[in-house]
């Protein structure tokens, strides 16, 4: 689907081709129901991304279209199967797929498009297309596409004309740059690169610089990432940019830069350094406690290493021992949230953190104890996974019952 600067124009001619099936996508809709749910869902697109979540409320959208909520439910679930919408990840909104905005082209982005091909490897003059009243050449069309609008277009074509550059030009040598922005944002960093080509050539040669990590350490540097107040030292940051784990510190003289093996070795053992003390004064701390299986296990420090993480695991039927290895990530992980937060030379915690406990047929894990109140999580029943409070005197309630932990 093209938009250009008149975009409600635009939008109506969607939404008539498509009642009139002169639309690509009409081929994939089986009945009257599905046309209707995709022209009401259309109404919802706009003129600066049109792959943008689409939030209204299934109820309204219902009503919309005057069908019941299962028929809703089913036609949706129906055009996801063909690849025409898609859910939004984690979020209820819903979009529609890239395969779906091809098949909502209107006939004068498909005439461009032929032009296109049909000149291609020739010396013909590439043809114009027209949005509202302006002409441009049909190389362009991938711009209005992505959201540039008639009169930024324009602006685009007059910074061009000014650095003596064809933007088409422009466009097949930084579409690596480019391909990652649309709208608005694509306008701006299109202009800038005309003004400034070199700032983004020097980025272009950069952005694919980047240290090849494996899963388990790109895994440790997000738990850095998540716990810089106590990994991170004064003036360091740990980011993740376009793909690239990025850190800064004094021999970068605090400017961000894609990480080196050296970063990484010394954050996985300031992670190391934190475990170890925890379990030193903690040896009977649990990694993990499966009631289903039976089985408990425990860092080892023994068997442990620079980069792996021993764990000891238990069968409590069979009494069987194993020792597994892991990347110490995992064991930082599995920490109280307090020993994770708290630097290596804080104030000593009460030895009950971390704990197991089984108070009044529930179970569950001492979190964090603050003075007189102490933070529990929820580990069984229909409020497990959620953490309430207990004041301190009651974990000596005679009631309590302390699991191995």
């Amino acid at each position: 689907m093209s938009i250009s600067a008149n975009f409600p124009h635009q939008l109506a001619l969607l939404v008539i081709a498509l009642q009139t099936d002169k639309l690509p996508i009409c081929e994939h809709l089986e009945d009257p129901t599905e046309k209707s749910l995709v022209a009401s869902l259309m109404t919802y697109m706009n003129n600066r991304d049109f792959r943008t979540p689409i939030t209204i409320a299934r109820k309204t959208l219902g009503e919309q279209i005057r069908v019941k909520r299962s028929t809703l439910f089913t036609k949706l679930r129906s055009l996801k199967e063909k690849g025409l919408l898609q859910d939004v990840t984690g979020e209820k909104p819903i979009r529609f797929t890239d395969k779906a905005i091809a098949l909502m082209q209107l006939e004068w982005t498909k005439q461009a498009d032929r032009w296109k091909e049909k000149n291609k490897g020739g010396k013909e003059r590439t043809p114009n297309f027209k949005v509202g009243r302006s002409s441009f050449p049909a190389d362009l069309v991938p711009l209005i596409n992505r959201g540039i609008t008639e009169s930024q277009m324009r602006g685009l074509m007059c910074e061009a004309k000014k650095a003596g550059r064809k933007l088409q030009t422009v466009l097949q040598q930084f579409e690596e740059v480019l391909s990652k922005y649309e709208g608005k944002v694509l306008f701006l960093v299109t202009r800038s690169i005309l003004r400034n080509p070199d700032k983004y050539l020097k980025s272009a040669k950069n952005a694919n610089f980047g240290l090849s990590l494996a899963s388990h350490d790109h895994q440790m540097l997000a738990s850095a990432a998540d716990n810089a107040t106590c990994i991170l030292h004064a003036g360091e940051q740990l980011k993740l940019i376009d793909n690239v784990w990025h850190f800064a510190d004094a021999k970068t003289e605090g400017m961000l830069k894609p990480i080196t093996l050296e970063a990484v070795a010394a954050l996985r053992a300031r992670m190391r350094d934190l475990v170890s003390a925890y379990v030193s004064a903690h040896p009977d701390f649990v990694v993990r406690h499966d009631a289903t299986l039976g089985i408990s296990s425990y860092v080892d420090l023994d068997a442990s290493n620079d980069t792996l993480c021993a764990y000891r695991t238990i069968h409590h039927r069979s009494g069987e021992q194993k020792t597994l290895m892991t990347p110490w990530h995992a064991a930082y992980s599995a920490l109280p949230y307090a020993a994770r937060t708290i630097l290596p030379d804080g104030p000593v915690r009460d030895r009950r953190i971390g704990k197991l406990l089984i108070f009044r047929g529930i179970r569950y894990l001492v979190d964090t104890i603050d003075n007189t109140v102490a933070m529990l999580r929820v580990l069984t029943g229909k409020n497990a996974g959620r953490y309430c409070n207990l004041p301190v005197h009651e974990l000596n309630n005679p009631e309590v019952q302390w699991e191995r932990s």
